[in-house]
């Protein structure tokens, strides 16, 4: 009713929710096949994405960087240049994974510069961009980014635009006029995501209402509370996967727990009616995973040695600066030439290598040893 169309696609997607006291899982499978994976821990605090209000510790001009105060264990790590939202140029796409991603004007700045604008002691408002890794703190920015089921709110920006991902010239002529039409503060830029292809007006004021209702909350709590302090976080992983994954290609949800299913029908009676008939509360004696075979495909997908279906393999190898992927014929059989079996299996293997990124997690340098053509 609110943008989702049934697919004539004859092939199945679902989206698998396991919910423990211990953690959070979530699977989605694409004609039987895992395409995504997620793991939360209910007892780790979830820092990417919140928002908080932080002090300056100290500068560091080697580093054109500073660290801020936010009341965690670790200070954060911010550049110079990131310290300054009106300097950054955002990019018109801001998908989950896409948000955050912007091109900086990096400027360097003299230590007298940065001290007028956050000397030390002073105040500052930031949001995590990575979490922290080893001994090193978290990264953050001073552009914000608060994502809703259709946008990505920039306070400080002002930008308004489309995702890329929309490429119908007509929709996003569509979907242009409804942003100028939007209550939309003047200090604020927006962003329409990728879900909002072919959603209705009604929707979008729907979704807006909510994501400026959440500003202003973070607006009330940096008056109200002491630096430093968490001003915002982003939901749990159940909410965040209803709301950046559930689309019309999903054709069911199974989730084992009560709480969450009566929790998800409600988020999802905000976007579409329709979908909460898509909804389905697993309650077999069998764990969900293992019923829908999902820690089998899980126990195959995380193995160094992967093997493809035309008998080819891949070989992961992680070292401090990079990830390493070695493709193998392996015992390839079919093609009537060697030339035509390395085709095969280099074709079969970048699509693969792929999928695997994103079940692992992978980012940083990814090195692939294709078989030589």
């Amino acid at each position: 009713m609110f943008g989702f169309r049934r697919r004539k696609n004859v092939k199945k997607k679902e989206m698998i929710i396991s919910v423990e006291s211990l953690e959070s899982r979530v699977a989605v499978l694409d004609n039987g096949q895992l395409e995504e994976y997620k793991i939360e821990h209910p007892a780790e605090t979830r820092i990417v994405g919140s928002i908080f209000k932080g002090v300056v510790q100290n500068l560091e001009d080697g580093l054109q960087a500073a660290f801020i105060d936010i009341g965690m264990k670790k200070n954060a790590f911010i550049h110079y240049w990131d310290m300054f939202p009106e300097d950054i140029t955002r990019l018109a796409a801001a998908e989950g994974e896409e948000q955050g991603r912007t091109i900086t004007r990096r400027r360097q700045f003299t230590r007298e510069e940065i001290s007028r604008h956050f000397p030390v002691g002073s105040e500052i408002l930031v949001q995590i961009s990575k979490g922290s890794i080893g001994t090193k703190g978290p990264r953050a920015t001073a552009s914000l980014s608060i994502p809703s089921r259709y946008f990505v709110l920039m306070p400080g920006s002002k930008l308004r635009g489309i995702s890329k991902k929309i490429e119908d010239e007509k929709e996003r002529r569509r979907l242009k006029k409804i942003l100028v039409r939007l209550p939309i503060p003047d200090d604020c830029g927006l962003i329409i995501r990728t879900a909002g292809a072919d959603v209705s007006s009604t929707g979008f004021v729907r979704d807006i209402r909510g994501l400026l209702a959440t500003w202003e909350g973070i607006g009330a709590a940096m008056e109200a509370k002491r630096a430093p302090t968490v001003l915002y976080r982003e939901p749990d992983l159940v909410e965040r996967m209803v709301r950046d994954s559930v689309t019309d290609e999903i054709d069911s949800i199974v989730i084992d727990s009560q709480a969450d299913y009566d929790r998800v029908r409600d988020i999802l009676a905000r976007i579409s009616r329709r979908m909460r008939g898509r909804i389905k509360l697993y309650n077999g004696s069998r764990p969900i995973f293992e019923h829908y075979a999902v820690d089998r495909l899980l126990e195959d997908a995380f193995r160094r040695k992967v093997q493809l279906k035309s008998g080819g393999c891949l070989v992961f190898d992680e070292t401090e600066a990079l990830i390493a992927v070695d493709v193998n014929t392996g015992q390839h059989k079919g093609a009537s030439s060697q030339d035509e079996t390395i085709l095969q299996v280099n074709t079969e293997a970048v699509q693969e290598i792929a999928r695997q990124l994103r079940l692992r997690n992978i980012g940083g340098l990814v090195v692939m040893d294709l078989i030589d053509m």
